[in-house]
């Protein structure tokens, strides 16, 4: 397979918008919005193609069937040096599905994600969240200070996200909720690309259920409409408290599907199982 270098990244864009489901690491790493890779099979005329972001995230599309990139995938996917400490890999396609369950064998759990599409209208029915702020805490932007702050104290992964936290301010944008300085709870932009901007919350332990990301979750979205952003929401199947929130939001559960999930550390994985083991759309490969 080929890696194409930046100024051919829009030669595999029809394969992207084939897909039913609108995979926004994959558009932000088209768009170059945020760092990543994209492998292709022939540059003249590319048949398939996979989008690699740097912060973990994998999507495959296209012809399954090409012999050349299929060897050379399987030793992309197998090579430790070429992933973070783990990987997330998407495709919508059951042919590929049996092929990368082939390839990695037991190096990956196949788990169910849930999907939503936002509703507008149901959105526009919740009181305005200014109003709703606690006594004591404060809404602020995340400026480059504030992110570089969050992605040291609470997420290093959002390094991995953006190239710098001057990139992320000038093309993301995210809304936190301090508590004498110290953050409580944070919306940020995970991934944006396609017109889409993919929203990541995290809330302090100290200050759960207190309904503060609805907060800050609310002002990122009021954000996107300003910017005519879609935002985009979707979680673990079995993450029920996401659900319930999502939907508060006014997004609307549409589908379900599967991804791959590889880590370095396999006990992470073992774990895992353990943790969802009445689970039975969760299984090792």
């Amino acid at each position: 397979m080929f890696e194409l270098t930046k100024s051919d990244f829009a030669i595999v864009s029809h394969l992207i918008n084939e897909t039913e489901y609108e995979v926004i690491f994959a558009h932000a790493v088209l768009d170059q919005n945020q760092p990543g890779r994209i492998f292709t099979d022939n540059i003249e005329n590319p048949t398939v193609a996979l989008f690699a972001s740097k912060g973990g995230h994998y999507f495959l599309v296209g012809n399954p069937h090409n012999d050349d990139f299929n060897n050379s995938l399987y030793q992309f996917l197998m090579d430790e040096n070429n992933h973070w400490v783990f990987f997330d890999l998407y495709t919508f396609s059951s042919e590929w599905s049996e092929k990368i369950s082939t390839f990695l064998e037991d190096h990956v759990i196949k788990v169910k994600r849930s999907g939503f599409s936002f509703n507008p209208e149901r959105f526009s029915t919740l009181p305005l969240w200014k109003e709703a702020i606690p006594v004591g805490f404060e809404m602020k932007v995340m400026d480059e200070i504030l992110f570089d702050q969050y992605q040291n104290e609470m997420d290093n992964h959002f390094k991995m996200l953006w190239d710098s936290p001057v990139d992320y301010v000038k093309k993301g944008f995210g809304y936190c909720l301090l508590y004498e300085g110290r953050f409580a709870s944070v919306c940020n932009c995970y991934y944006i690309g396609g017109g889409y901007a993919a929203l990541d919350i995290m809330t302090a332990k100290e200050f759960q259920n207190k309904g503060l990301a609805t907060l800050t979750s609310m002002a990122f979205i009021k954000k996107c409409l300003e910017r005519d952003l879609i935002p985009s929401w979707e979680c673990q199947a079995e993450n029920l408290p996401s659900h319930k929130l999502a939907s508060k939001l006014g997004f609307d559960k549409q589908d379900e599907f599967h991804i791959f999930w590889w880590h370095k550390n396999k006990k992470v994985l073992e774990n895992y199982l353990k943790r969802n083991s009445e689970l039975s759309d969760i299984n090792l490969l």
